[in-house]
């Protein structure tokens, strides 16, 4: 029927069957923090090894281990640039029409999925390894024009005006954006790691799922949601990052001659759940701290509906 055609069960099945392993782990983080085995110091260390370290191995060993030269990847650097630039104009237009916190707030966390703790291990999962090198340079594009036009923005509303050496050495400093540039000089080089030195580099990218997966676990619980007067506007926030989001970047890419594995992963990272670092920057940008981290937890529940959804009709 054309339902069976439209909705393939099997797919439908098989998508599921390669995140729910991500999904019970963060269920496992969520039991430990509930029977007080692991608390919010678990999430900051954990975070930090991961942002610092798990993740620029992960990238770092994708890149150099990749047998495709980093230039052809033009075109999904293009793509993503693209997209973000355009979701960022869409959103300060939106944040013209809203006060308070919330109009610093909303840029910022439309635009930056979770790409990197959640976005690498599920499309490891549902492409294996040969998506990594791709997702690590999406993350790369992504923490680019965050950290340019998303920082320039709240340094704009914290200043009154824009700080370019501090973004310089923001991105010079970003243990991510380092581990795309070594790796890129090591592709472009052709150069081999002494196996020696790979394999520690090997075993840290390793550990980076089910570390983060936990940690993402355990801050869920922190979260508590009793007497929420937003309901509504978390919901609607939450779904956007997931749905509408990639439908512009799905519309915005039928314009441009990709192949199909590079459209459907990148995609895939735009339909990722609010990223945490929004959360680290609310103190410091006076953004509102309890609605990005009641969004993250809700649009990440609700994410394994989402993810299904794109990877099932891609």
């Amino acid at each position: 029927s054309n339902f069976v055609r439209i909705f393939n069960f099997d797919k439908m099945l098989s998508t599921l069957l390669n995140i729910a392993p991500l999904f019970i782990l963060i269920l496992i983080g969520f039991v430990l923090a509930k029977i007080k085995l692991s608390d919010a110091n678990w999430t900051k260390t954990l975070n930090t090894y991961s942002l610092n370290l798990g993740f620029p191995c992960l990238i770092f060993y994708s890149l150099t281990q990749s047998n495709i030269s980093i230039l052809d990847y033009k075109d999904i650097i293009l793509a993503n640039s693209f997209f973000l630039i355009l979701c960022f104009l869409i959103c300060f237009g939106l944040a013209i029409f809203i006060n308070g916190p919330l109009k610093r707030t909303l840029p910022i966390c439309l635009t930056f999925s979770n790409i990197a703790f959640l976005g690498i291990p599920i499309l490891k999962q549902i492409y294996g390894e040969s998506s990594v090198a791709e997702t690590g340079i999406i993350s790369s594009c992504y923490l680019f024009w965050v950290f340019t036009i998303g920082i320039g923005h709240l340094e704009y509303h914290k200043l009154g005006t824009i700080n370019l050496k501090k973004i310089s050495i923001n991105l010079l400093k970003n243990p991510l954006l380092i581990s795309v540039l070594l790796g890129t000089i090591v592709n472009l080089g052709g150069w081999k790691i002494p196996n020696l030195l790979f394999q520690p580099i090997d075993m840290i990218a390793k550990s980076v799922t089910p570390l983060v997966s936990i940690s993402l676990g355990t801050f869920i619980y922190s979260i508590s949601f009793k007497n929420e007067k937003n309901s509504l506007q978390i919901i609607l926030f939450s779904l956007s990052s997931l749905f509408v989001i990639p439908c512009i970047l799905w519309l915005s890419m039928l314009l441009m001659d990709l192949d199909i594995k590079t459209y459907k992963i990148t995609i895939l990272e735009a339909a990722m759940p609010v990223a945490l670092t929004p959360f680290a920057l609310a103190e410091k940008y006076n953004l509102d701290q309890k609605f990005i981290a009641k969004i993250i937890v809700v649009s990440t529940i609700l994410s394994i509906i989402s993810i299904s959804f794109w990877a099932i009709t891609l």
